[in-house]
């Protein structure tokens, strides 16, 4: 048993480990980052998606620079070093960091961006602080690489955070920047004050694709593990415009098979916990629940194909009654078909 755990345990992380990777390629392709901009950093606001993924400069850095202090690791961004570790710190890194053009100047690496995904909303701690820290380093460690102490000249830094919320918190976008406020008189003079914003855009962890913005709407849809790869692809390209890139494809095609992955193995566990208590009956319902999520895909795969009930019942030697119930609901749930709401209205069902 204590193999096994540890055994499943390994895999868990591993999983988790390969599960933000995916997340992280997905994020930090130029024309989704030029969405998150658009929605959420204000210097981008009023352009196109063209305009501001014009103004990306190179390729986004992916969990290679350092967070903690030690070497000015920006400089990568710019196309040089690489990671830092501090000693007697661990080693905590950026999920993404690029440099972008000001859209109305132009400037070479005026913008340092950062963009993090965060599963949970509610870690255990207040993430704002957080990111007021990773743009403080991006701040510090522009010294001697774009700035000097003789002139100052700080470039603006953004730290923007995709986050997973529930309740009435979710859909959400909020800033944090630094804003003057006269504690006596009213000083007229001109300052360079608006070098730094933590912006929070929190999802549904529900994965409904029906609320909030048009931002909200894509990283649902993108993060979902309930919609299928086709399934996102067609949404993309037909409500977004976006292409789907090799890279793209298979990021979220991987991301929806380490979520079926995770599932299972929870199901494995539970099973395991079952059997142990004697829960003969949580054991055939994880079987029962397993066994229709298989159908259910391997229905939807040949539904794509244009195939009839009948077809689809005699390649799966199922019955064409009980295809006809995964077909009927199914077509509610198109182009998407979001497998795990298909299969909790059949599991809702009398059974064939």
């Amino acid at each position: 048993m204590t193999d096994t755990y540890l055994k499943r345990s390994l895999d868990s992380a591993n999983d988790k480990a390969k599960y933000d990777e995916n997340v992280k390629t997905i994020l930090s392709d130029k024309t989704i980052l030029s969405w998150i901009l658009k929605y959420s950093a204000e210097d981008y606001m009023g352009c196109s998606i063209d305009e501001i993924r014009s103004c990306i400069e190179g390729i986004p850095q992916v969990a290679d620079i350092s967070v903690m202090p030690g070497s000015t690791q920006l400089d990568k961004v710019l196309g040089m070093n690489t990671e830092n570790e501090v000693q007697n710190e661990g080693k905590v890194t950026f999920d993404i960091i690029f440099c972008a053009r000001h859209p109305d100047t132009r400037e070479l690496a005026q913008i340092f961006i950062n963009v993090e995904g965060q599963k949970d909303g509610n870690p255990g701690y207040d993430l704002v602080p957080r990111g007021v820290f990773y743009c403080a380093r991006m701040i510090s460690s522009q010294m001697d690489v774009v700035i000097t102490a003789e002139d100052y000249a700080v470039r603006k830094v953004y730290s923007i955070w995709i986050c997973m919320e529930e309740g009435r918190n979710a859909n959400t976008i909020r800033e944090y920047r630094i804003r003057p406020r006269d504690i006596y008189g009213e000083y007229r003079g001109r300052e360079r004050y608006d070098l730094l914003s933590v912006v929070m855009v929190r999802l549904p962890k529900d994965e409904d694709t029906s609320a909030g913005n048009l931002l909200h709407k894509l990283l649902t849809t993108l993060l979902s593990s309930r919609i299928t790869p086709e399934g996102k692809e067609e949404v993309l390209e037909r409500t977004y415009g976006i292409p789907m890139s090799y890279e793209l494809k298979e990021a979220t095609a991987k991301l929806c098979n380490l979520s079926d992955l995770v599932e299972e193995r929870g199901i494995e566990k539970g099973l395991e916990k079952g059997l142990e208590k004697g829960l003969e009956q949580g054991l055939a319902q994880g079987l029962e629940r397993g066994t229709e999520l298989k159908l259910i895909g391997q229905v939807l795969k040949k539904l794509k194909k244009s195939c009839t009930v009948a077809q689809i019942a005699e390649a799966l030697e199922e019955t064409e009654e009980k295809i006809g119930r995964i077909v009927e609901i199914a077509r509610k749930y198109a182009p998407e078909y979001d497998e795990r709401k298909i299969l909790d209205e059949i599991m809702a069902l009398p059974k064939v």
